[in-house]
Order: structure tokens, then C-alpha cells, then sequence
């Protein structure tokens, strides 16, 4: 993972290896992936985060790197600091699965 500089309000980092997309690519799956594990980072990003995802690519999607960049939504509660404390939390779990 490489942590990358964000504006105000937005925190990012690009992830560099995904062990799951790895395997649904060996398996010829790699639609099935973004469709299915790639996708559920945009409800979690909302749901349980309360920040708006933004990603314009995904290794299992055939880029280089997922880069994960995370907007606190305007109206709620979210505040950079909360933002900052998921991303701690997203990295430890995808550091979990690359390592």
C-alpha cells in the first residue's frame, strides 16, 4: 500500500496488491471479483464509514493498483479525524490479506 497526498477532507492511499483478485484471476473470475469483493467497498465506505468512495480503477479490474480515496459526506458527523481512523482500519484489514 502507498499512502498518497489527499486535500482537505479526503483521505487515500492506492493499494498495490490484492491477494483476492490474484485468486479470481487464476480462476478466470476476475469480473465475478469487482463485481462481488470490489464492489462492497462502496457500501461499507457509506454505510458503516459514512464517507462517499471514490475509485476510478481496481487490480481486479485489470489496473495496476485500487485507489481507494474516501470523502467525508457532507451532513453527517464525519469528520476528517473519523475518516482517518477507518483508513487506519482498512489498511490493517487489507494489510491482513496482502501480507
Amino acid at each position: 500500500m502507498k499512502d498518497v497526498a489527499s486535500t482537505a477532507g479526503v483521505v487515500g492511499f492506492d493499494c498495490l496488491k490484492c491477494p483476492v483478485a490474484e485468486y479470481f484471476k487464476t480462476q478466470e473470475l476476475s469480473e465475478l471479483c469487482v463485481r462481488t469483493w470490489c464492489a462492497l467497498d462502496f457500501p461499507l465506505a457509506t454505510d458503516v464509514w459514512h464517507a462517499k468512495l471514490e475509485r476510478s480503477g481496481s487490480i481486479a479490474g485489470g489496473q495496476s493498483h485500487c485507489d481507494f480515496r474516501w470523502r467525508a459526506e457532507h451532513g453527517t458527523s464525519s469528520t476528517r479525524r473519523e475518516v482517518e481512523a477507518n483508513r487506519e482500519a482498512v489498511m490493517a484489514l487489507v494489510g491482513y490479506y496482502v501480507s
